[in-house]
């Protein structure tokens, strides 16, 4: 596909004679399967130059050319670069998303020139540190923290009028994983009308306490699970996870027990979900699915779980790090 481009304005520095614009300028080009390749450089410009450009037609993720013919900025206000505060904000120039759409990082520009990904998690701590201090976290984006009333998590909103570039980070599908599987509840159910004769005391227990506490014991009913296994997965049925994709003797009680975890917390498991897993290797692959890493090399059961954290940290290393940005001579 051809490439692509715009700039971003990072800083601004005044003196007396005039204004100097600090400006990231991104070249992207997208492939087929959606992963977006970058070259970055920086300059400096003068108002003038600046303005050049914009009449000459190039693209700026925070300023245009306005009606009356001057520099204008489109997403947050140029106050925000004010010298005078202790922290100069970051624009960003890019959501990072994984397969499934979801936001698990941005790709922002810095003050200095610098480019880097940053994973969404630690941009929202840095969000609230920052407006705990009075300070602006981004240039050309609105914080928005978390709201308790409604449940709504904190997150980073385009102003009006603009839009945040998205960028796709493709990962491979795991081949080591089982497909979902759903128990037998017809099995399950023909086992509960042998109720005493089937099931062992604890057993019996752990059924019926899933009875009165109002949930399906079809799910958990095969007399093959043991006790402390029809309990996690009770567990998991009250806290409104769906458990039947675990709801077999062949999963492994530690591993069980945070796969449980896992659903109650929202992930999607069914991308690590293998019986040969223990806890410590379903931990190590929950985040590196959690950062959008791809996760087809590391999820071979006989990795152990350090051969995976070893992988992931490298994996972590390739994409949550600094950018090359190619600086001219008036960079200093």
């Amino acid at each position: 596909m051809a490439v692509k481009r715009f700039g971003a304005v990072v800083g601004i520095e005044e003196n007396k004679e005039n204004k100097v614009y600090r400006v990231v300028i991104a070249q992207y080009n997208q492939n087929a399967d959606g992963q977006t390749d970058w070259q970055f450089s920086c300059r400096k410009m003068t108002e003038s130059e600046l303005f050049g450009t914009l009449t000459n037609g190039a693209q700026y993720i925070n300023v245009s050319l306005g009606g009356s013919g001057k520099i204008e900025w489109k997403s947050g206000a140029a106050s925000r670069f004010n010298s005078n505060k202790r922290h100069r904000p970051y624009v960003i120039i890019s959501q990072i998303l994984n397969n499934d759409d979801k936001i698990i990082g941005f790709k922002v520009a810095d003050f200095d020139g610098n480019v880097k990904n940053i994973k969404a998690k630690e941009m929202i701590a840095y969000g609230y540190r920052m407006t705990k201090f009075g300070d602006t976290p981004v240039q050309n984006a609105m914080f928005v923290p978390s709201d308790e009333k409604t449940g709504k998590k904190a997150f980073y909103k385009a102003y009006p009028g603009s839009k945040l570039f998205k960028e796709k980070l493709v990962v491979n599908k795991n081949k080591y994983n089982k497909q979902a599987k759903k128990p037998d509840i017809n099995k399950n159910k023909e086992s509960l009308s042998k109720l005493e004769q089937i099931y062992t005391p604890e057993q019996i227990k752990q059924l019926k306490e899933g009875k009165a506490q109002g949930v399906d014991i079809k799910i958990y009913a095969n007399p093959a699970l043991s006790a402390e296994q029809m309990k996690w997965l009770k567990f998991g049925l009250t806290k409104g996870a769906d458990v039947r994709c675990i709801a077999f003797p062949e999963f492994k009680l530690e591993a069980m027990q945070y796969y449980v975890c896992e659903l109650i917390d929202g992930m999607d498991i069914k991308k690590y979900l293998n019986t040969e897993y223990n806890a410590e290797q379903i931990a190590e692959l929950s985040l590196a699915v959690e950062e959008g890493l791809d996760i087809s090399n590391m999820a071979n059961p006989k990795n152990s779980a350090s051969d995976m954290a070893e992988i992931r940290e490298r994996l972590e290393y390739n994409i949550w790090n600094d950018m090359l940005v190619t600086k001219d001579g008036s960079w200093k």
